[in-house]
Protein backbone atom coordinates (compact mmCIF):
# COMPACT_ATOMS: atom_id res chain seq x y z
CA UNK A 1 0.00 0.00 0.00
CA UNK A 2 2.95 2.33 0.59
CA UNK A 3 4.02 2.47 -3.06
CA UNK A 4 0.67 3.71 -4.48
CA UNK A 5 0.55 6.46 -1.86
CA UNK A 6 4.10 7.57 -2.66
CA UNK A 7 3.33 7.59 -6.38
CA UNK A 8 0.20 9.64 -5.67
CA UNK A 9 2.20 12.28 -3.78
CA UNK A 10 4.93 12.31 -6.43
CA UNK A 11 2.32 12.83 -9.12
CA UNK A 12 0.97 15.85 -7.23
CA UNK A 13 4.54 17.11 -6.86
CA UNK A 14 5.22 17.01 -10.60
CA UNK A 15 1.88 18.62 -11.44
CA UNK A 16 2.44 21.43 -8.94
CA UNK A 17 5.87 22.22 -10.36
CA UNK A 18 4.68 22.71 -13.92
CA UNK A 19 1.30 24.31 -13.19
CA UNK A 20 2.71 27.05 -10.97
CA UNK A 21 5.34 27.89 -13.58
CA UNK A 22 2.97 27.93 -16.55
CA UNK A 23 0.38 29.94 -14.64
CA UNK A 24 2.61 32.79 -13.44
CA UNK A 25 5.29 33.22 -16.11
CA UNK A 26 2.95 35.21 -18.42
CA UNK A 27 1.90 37.51 -15.57
CA UNK A 28 5.53 37.97 -14.56
CA UNK A 29 6.53 38.94 -18.11
CA UNK A 30 3.48 41.16 -18.52
CA UNK A 31 4.57 43.41 -15.66
CA UNK A 32 8.37 43.18 -15.92
CA UNK A 33 8.63 43.55 -19.70
CA UNK A 34 5.39 44.73 -21.33
CA UNK A 35 4.11 47.20 -18.70
CA UNK A 36 7.46 48.20 -17.23
CA UNK A 37 8.12 51.94 -17.76
CA UNK A 38 11.86 51.23 -17.83
CA UNK A 39 12.71 50.17 -21.37
CA UNK A 40 16.40 49.93 -20.62
CA UNK A 41 16.38 46.13 -20.84
CA UNK A 42 17.71 44.89 -24.14
CA UNK A 43 15.17 42.08 -24.11
CA UNK A 44 12.14 44.27 -23.35
CA UNK A 45 12.24 46.55 -26.36
CA UNK A 46 9.10 46.15 -28.49
CA UNK A 47 8.00 43.19 -26.37
CA UNK A 48 4.22 42.76 -26.60
CA UNK A 49 1.79 40.43 -24.78
CA UNK A 50 1.96 38.15 -27.83
CA UNK A 51 5.74 37.88 -27.44
CA UNK A 52 5.26 37.11 -23.76
CA UNK A 53 3.17 34.14 -24.84
CA UNK A 54 5.80 33.04 -27.33
CA UNK A 55 8.21 32.68 -24.41
CA UNK A 56 6.19 29.56 -23.57
CA UNK A 57 7.59 27.76 -26.61
CA UNK A 58 11.00 26.80 -25.14
CA UNK A 59 9.26 25.77 -21.91
CA UNK A 60 6.83 23.52 -23.77
CA UNK A 61 9.67 22.19 -25.92
CA UNK A 62 11.67 21.24 -22.82
CA UNK A 63 8.62 19.61 -21.26
CA UNK A 64 7.78 17.55 -24.34
CA UNK A 65 11.39 16.54 -24.98
CA UNK A 66 11.91 15.39 -21.40
CA UNK A 67 8.57 13.57 -21.34
CA UNK A 68 9.10 11.66 -24.58
CA UNK A 69 12.82 11.10 -24.04
CA UNK A 70 12.28 9.99 -20.46
CA UNK A 71 9.57 7.56 -21.52
CA UNK A 72 11.77 5.99 -24.15
CA UNK A 73 14.69 5.76 -21.73
CA UNK A 74 12.47 4.20 -19.08
CA UNK A 75 11.55 1.37 -21.44
CA UNK A 76 15.27 0.65 -21.80
CA UNK A 77 16.58 0.85 -18.25
CA UNK A 78 13.28 0.08 -16.45
CA UNK A 79 14.64 1.52 -13.19
CA UNK A 80 12.20 4.25 -12.17
CA UNK A 81 13.93 5.56 -9.03
CA UNK A 82 16.46 7.74 -10.96
CA UNK A 83 13.69 9.47 -12.93
CA UNK A 84 11.94 10.59 -9.78
CA UNK A 85 15.15 11.76 -8.12
CA UNK A 86 16.50 13.59 -11.18
CA UNK A 87 13.14 15.14 -12.06
CA UNK A 88 12.46 16.40 -8.54
CA UNK A 89 15.98 17.84 -8.24
CA UNK A 90 15.84 19.61 -11.61
CA UNK A 91 12.36 20.95 -10.89
CA UNK A 92 13.48 22.18 -7.47
CA UNK A 93 16.46 23.96 -9.00
CA UNK A 94 14.29 25.73 -11.56
CA UNK A 95 11.75 26.76 -8.92
CA UNK A 96 14.47 28.23 -6.70
CA UNK A 97 15.81 30.25 -9.63
CA UNK A 98 12.31 31.54 -10.41
CA UNK A 99 11.79 32.44 -6.75
CA UNK A 100 14.97 34.53 -6.89
CA UNK A 101 13.84 36.35 -10.05
CA UNK A 102 13.60 40.12 -9.85
CA UNK A 103 12.17 42.83 -12.10
CA UNK A 104 15.49 43.19 -13.93
CA UNK A 105 16.22 39.46 -14.27
CA UNK A 106 17.26 38.76 -17.90
CA UNK A 107 14.55 37.21 -20.02
CA UNK A 108 16.86 34.37 -21.08
CA UNK A 109 17.47 33.44 -17.44
CA UNK A 110 13.74 33.42 -16.70
CA UNK A 111 13.03 31.19 -19.70
CA UNK A 112 15.88 28.83 -18.80
CA UNK A 113 14.64 28.53 -15.21
CA UNK A 114 11.11 27.79 -16.38
CA UNK A 115 12.44 25.25 -18.88
CA UNK A 116 14.25 23.47 -16.04
CA UNK A 117 10.98 23.19 -14.14
CA UNK A 118 9.18 21.88 -17.22
CA UNK A 119 11.86 19.31 -18.00
CA UNK A 120 12.15 18.18 -14.39
CA UNK A 121 8.44 17.67 -13.87
CA UNK A 122 8.06 15.91 -17.23
CA UNK A 123 10.72 13.37 -16.29
CA UNK A 124 8.53 11.80 -13.62
CA UNK A 125 4.98 13.11 -14.06
CA UNK A 126 3.86 10.01 -16.00
CA UNK A 127 6.24 7.40 -14.61
CA UNK A 128 3.81 6.28 -11.93
CA UNK A 129 1.37 5.07 -14.59
CA UNK A 130 4.03 2.61 -15.74
CA UNK A 131 5.15 1.56 -12.28
CA UNK A 132 1.87 0.85 -10.56
CA UNK A 133 0.45 -1.85 -12.90
CA UNK A 134 3.33 -4.19 -12.11
CA UNK A 135 2.91 -3.80 -8.36
CA UNK A 136 -0.79 -4.51 -7.87
CA UNK A 137 -3.20 -7.30 -8.85
CA UNK A 138 -4.37 -7.19 -12.45
CA UNK A 139 -8.03 -6.61 -11.56
CA UNK A 140 -7.10 -3.42 -9.67
CA UNK A 141 -5.10 -1.77 -12.45
CA UNK A 142 -8.04 0.36 -13.56
CA UNK A 143 -8.57 1.63 -10.02
CA UNK A 144 -4.88 2.41 -9.67
CA UNK A 145 -4.77 4.40 -12.91
CA UNK A 146 -7.80 6.38 -11.79
CA UNK A 147 -6.10 6.96 -8.43
CA UNK A 148 -3.06 8.54 -10.08
CA UNK A 149 -5.21 10.51 -12.54
CA UNK A 150 -6.99 12.03 -9.56
CA UNK A 151 -3.61 13.14 -8.24
CA UNK A 152 -2.91 15.03 -11.47
CA UNK A 153 -6.27 16.80 -11.44
CA UNK A 154 -6.19 17.52 -7.72
CA UNK A 155 -2.58 18.69 -7.80
CA UNK A 156 -3.17 21.12 -10.65
CA UNK A 157 -6.34 22.59 -9.18
CA UNK A 158 -5.04 22.82 -5.62
CA UNK A 159 -1.68 24.44 -6.44
CA UNK A 160 -3.27 27.09 -8.68
CA UNK A 161 -5.93 27.87 -6.06
CA UNK A 162 -3.39 28.19 -3.25
CA UNK A 163 -0.93 30.10 -5.45
CA UNK A 164 -3.57 32.60 -6.57
CA UNK A 165 -4.65 33.15 -2.98
CA UNK A 166 -1.07 33.89 -1.98
CA UNK A 167 -0.30 36.18 -4.93
CA UNK A 168 -3.52 38.18 -4.79
CA UNK A 169 -3.50 38.46 -1.01
CA UNK A 170 0.14 39.55 -0.71
CA UNK A 171 0.06 41.88 -3.72
CA UNK A 172 -3.25 43.52 -2.76
CA UNK A 173 -2.01 44.26 0.76
CA UNK A 174 1.17 45.86 -0.58
CA UNK A 175 -0.67 47.81 -3.29
CA UNK A 176 -3.06 49.19 -0.67
CA UNK A 177 -0.06 50.94 0.90
CA UNK A 178 1.20 52.24 -2.46
CA UNK A 179 -2.26 53.32 -3.67
CA UNK A 180 -4.21 54.27 -0.52
CA UNK A 181 -7.92 54.73 -0.99
CA UNK A 182 -8.14 52.42 -4.00
CA UNK A 183 -10.89 49.79 -3.68
CA UNK A 184 -9.63 46.28 -2.95
CA UNK A 185 -11.48 44.88 -5.97
CA UNK A 186 -9.62 47.28 -8.26
CA UNK A 187 -6.29 46.33 -6.73
CA UNK A 188 -7.03 42.64 -7.27
CA UNK A 189 -7.92 43.33 -10.89
CA UNK A 190 -4.61 45.14 -11.29
CA UNK A 191 -2.77 42.07 -9.99
CA UNK A 192 -4.61 39.97 -12.55
CA UNK A 193 -3.62 42.41 -15.31
CA UNK A 194 -7.21 43.41 -16.05
CA UNK A 195 -7.09 46.99 -14.74
CA UNK A 196 -4.77 48.62 -17.27
CA UNK A 197 -6.58 51.95 -17.20
CA UNK A 198 -5.62 52.56 -13.59
CA UNK A 199 -2.08 51.29 -14.10
CA UNK A 200 -1.54 53.46 -17.18
CA UNK A 201 -2.69 56.55 -15.27
CA UNK A 202 0.03 56.17 -12.65
CA UNK A 203 3.33 58.01 -12.66
CA UNK A 204 6.49 56.16 -13.66
CA UNK A 205 7.73 55.97 -10.06
CA UNK A 206 4.41 54.59 -8.84
CA UNK A 207 4.37 52.06 -11.68
CA UNK A 208 7.79 50.83 -10.62
CA UNK A 209 6.61 50.42 -7.03
CA UNK A 210 3.50 48.56 -8.18
CA UNK A 211 5.52 46.24 -10.39
CA UNK A 212 7.98 45.46 -7.59
CA UNK A 213 5.09 44.63 -5.28
CA UNK A 214 3.40 42.31 -7.80
CA UNK A 215 6.65 40.58 -8.78
CA UNK A 216 7.44 40.04 -5.09
CA UNK A 217 4.02 38.45 -4.64
CA UNK A 218 4.54 36.19 -7.67
CA UNK A 219 7.86 35.06 -6.20
CA UNK A 220 5.96 33.86 -3.13
CA UNK A 221 3.93 31.52 -5.34
CA UNK A 222 7.11 29.78 -6.47
CA UNK A 223 7.55 28.64 -2.86
CA UNK A 224 4.89 26.06 -3.71
CA UNK A 225 7.16 24.76 -6.48
CA UNK A 226 10.10 24.62 -4.07
CA UNK A 227 8.02 22.67 -1.55
CA UNK A 228 6.80 20.34 -4.32
CA UNK A 229 10.38 19.64 -5.39
CA UNK A 230 11.51 18.96 -1.83
CA UNK A 231 8.54 16.68 -1.19
CA UNK A 232 9.37 14.86 -4.42
CA UNK A 233 12.96 14.26 -3.32
CA UNK A 234 11.90 13.08 0.15
CA UNK A 235 9.27 10.69 -1.21
CA UNK A 236 11.75 9.35 -3.75
CA UNK A 237 14.05 8.24 -0.92
CA UNK A 238 11.33 5.85 0.25
CA UNK A 239 10.80 4.26 -3.17
CA UNK A 240 12.14 0.74 -3.71
CA UNK A 241 15.23 0.55 -5.91
CA UNK A 242 13.78 -1.94 -8.35
CA UNK A 243 13.04 -2.36 -12.02
CA UNK A 244 9.57 -2.25 -13.50
CA UNK A 245 8.65 -5.93 -13.72
CA UNK A 246 5.61 -6.94 -15.75
CA UNK A 247 4.77 -9.73 -13.35
CA UNK A 248 1.07 -9.66 -14.20
CA UNK A 249 1.49 -10.86 -17.75
CA UNK A 250 1.50 -9.60 -21.34
CA UNK A 251 -1.53 -7.37 -20.85
CA UNK A 252 0.35 -5.37 -18.24
CA UNK A 253 3.38 -5.03 -20.51
CA UNK A 254 1.13 -3.70 -23.27
CA UNK A 255 -0.51 -1.28 -20.86
CA UNK A 256 2.88 -0.06 -19.65
CA UNK A 257 4.03 0.58 -23.22
CA UNK A 258 0.90 2.55 -24.04
CA UNK A 259 1.14 4.66 -20.89
CA UNK A 260 4.84 5.42 -21.40
CA UNK A 261 4.22 6.52 -24.97
CA UNK A 262 1.28 8.65 -23.88
CA UNK A 263 -1.49 6.47 -25.28
CA UNK A 264 -4.78 5.50 -23.68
Amino acid sequence: MRLPVLLFILCISATTLVYITLFYIPLFLEFTRVQNPDKTFADSENLTPIHAGVVFLPIIAALLTASIGGGILLTKVRYYFPFYLAGSTIGLTGSVLLYLSQVDTPLVQTCASAALVGAGSALYAQVGFSVIPSNIPTHRIGHAIGFLSTAQVFGGAACVAVGETIVVGVAASQLAVILPGTPTAVLKNMVAGTSNSLFNSLTSDTKRAVIRAIVGAIDKAYILGIVAGLVGIICTLFLPHERIAAKNGPKVRLLETRLILGGN
